[in-house]
């Protein structure tokens, strides 16, 4: 048995959150150790391997059992013009309220309101990537869950919402509520909003890490909330967005003014930054021909010059 398979198993045995000392206090009870740095190991073990994935580390004396915590939890999906024409739900709409098990597939299962399975088959989907690395990436394949079925039963709409309910976090089971444009309640759901923007920025300013994992401060802004299984808010992703201080870049959280890697590329020296050409992309430069040369950065003789079209991506030039 390791540390980290330690820390496992006391937490599955836990039906209420936990202090540090008496987690450390049981898991050295099944994982006995002489070692002088066992409890730094074993607070990096929870940093690592369990913050976000197996518990919710709040504070020094208030460790929460996912488990335990996450079942009731609601967010919202707002329905697009993607959704309403084809109701495809992809993994990245549940981020991060699913288990992270490290080398793990995850899988998700549907029921309705009364409890009742709903019928899915996996669909490949193409999304765009990250803001920042839109450019360079382009589109990103990824699976989704093909919902059609129940959304033309609910006759799901551009601008209504789909509202999850987690039934089972370990098992993956996730209630879906249709919730028409109508019916949506948009003074609570401003609330909700400013709520969560303003506790996942205080967070993030308290965190040790400068650019932590959206799937370890994602549960600890909703264990935070005086209300976490109430009526949701908008998805925690279109709040960052909207509200200006943060930024999420497909894995973690920064301030809004962190360099993205697009920035980075654009570094040559230490606080230098070349400028960015800011230029409207028309159809007439799609067909331009650019010409580039590259050489060793240690030995100028050798180099090469390529050429790309206009609506070439970057990664093709790569």
């Amino acid at each position: 048995m390791t540390m980290s398979q330690a820390v496992q198993t006391i937490i599955e045995q836990l039906d209420s959150p936990i202090t540090e000392d008496e987690l450390a206090r049981r898991v050295f009870e099944i994982y006995p150790t002489t070692a002088k740095t066992a409890p730094a190991s074993l607070r990096n073990t929870i940093r690592y391997d369990h913050d976000g994935r197996t518990l919710i580390r709040l504070s020094k004396d208030r460790i929460i059992p996912m488990r335990t915590f996450m079942p009731g939890i609601r967010f919202r999906i707002s329905v697009d013009a993607r959704l309403a024409y084809a109701c495809t739900l992809t993994l990245d709409m549940f981020e991060p309220f699913y288990v992270h098990a490290r080398g793990a597939k995850a899988s998700l299962t549907f029921v309705d309101e009364k409890g009742a399975t709903l019928p899915t088959r996996m669909k490949a989907v193409l999304s765009p990537g990250p803001k920042d690395l839109a450019r360079i990436i382009g589109n990103i394949k990824s699976e989704g869950y093909d919902l059609q079925k129940w959304a033309e039963t609910r006759q799901v709409q551009k601008g209504d919402s789909i509202l999850i309910t987690i039934r089972d976090w370990g098992q993956g089971i996730y209630a879906l509520e249709h919730e028409p444009a109508s019916k949506r309640q948009r003074p609570k759901i401003e609330a909700a909003n400013r709520k969560f923007a303003d506790t996942l920025f205080a967070i993030l300013e308290e965190s040790y890490d400068d650019r932590p994992p959206a799937h370890q401060l994602i549960p600890k802004a909703y264990a935070s909330l005086p209300d976490p299984y109430g009526y949701p808010g908008d998805h925690w992703m279109q709040v960052i967005e909207r509200d200006g201080r943060m930024n999420y870049n497909g894995w973690m959280i920064t301030y809004a003014e962190d360099m993205s890697p697009f920035d980075r590329i654009a570094l040559t020296e230490p606080g230098e930054r070349l400028p960015f050409v800011k230029d409207k992309y028309t159809r007439e430069k799609a067909g331009q021909v650019f010409r580039f040369k590259a050489e060793m950065a240690y030995n100028k003789r050798i180099w090469r010059e390529v050429e790309i079209k206009g609506n070439q991506r970057v990664a093709e030039l790569d």
